[in-house]
């Protein structure tokens, strides 16, 4: 009895770090946008492995929830509860990205000078 009962446990914690491995990539960036990104950065020749590619993938969906994480607690501590460009670039100061803000700053201008279609 004691083996079958260690099986079924070892079966349930297996299923359950599959479900949390499954769920976590639903978080995830999508691996075309990431490779394409990375294929225009890089020298036309350059071949680059799909595991780098993943790895690419999972860093910057991470830093893209810690940076969303961080704005969010910004705009609740605002008492909003919707999140806002500046709160984004005001966690990336606060992260010590303070390096991407100007990139975004200027497509956050050219995007709002943009006609909207409604």
């Amino acid at each position: 009895m004691g083996a079958e009962q260690a099986n079924a446990t070892e079966k349930k914690e297996k299923k359950r770090r599959r479900d949390n491995a499954e769920e976590a990539e639903d978080t995830f960036l999508p691996v075309s946008n990431i490779a394409r990104v990375m294929k225009k950065a890089l020298h036309s020749d350059t071949v680059v492995a799909r595991e780098t590619i993943e790895a690419v993938q999972v860093f910057l969906s991470e830093m893209v929830m810690v940076v969303v994480g961080e704005a969010t607690q910004h705009s609740l501590d605002e008492n909003r509860r919707a999140i806002r460009a500046e709160d984004i670039l005001w966690a990336l100061r606060q992260l010590g990205m303070e390096v991407y803000n100007q990139p975004l700053n200027e497509y956050l201008h050219a995007y709002q000078m943009h006609p909207t279609k409604k």
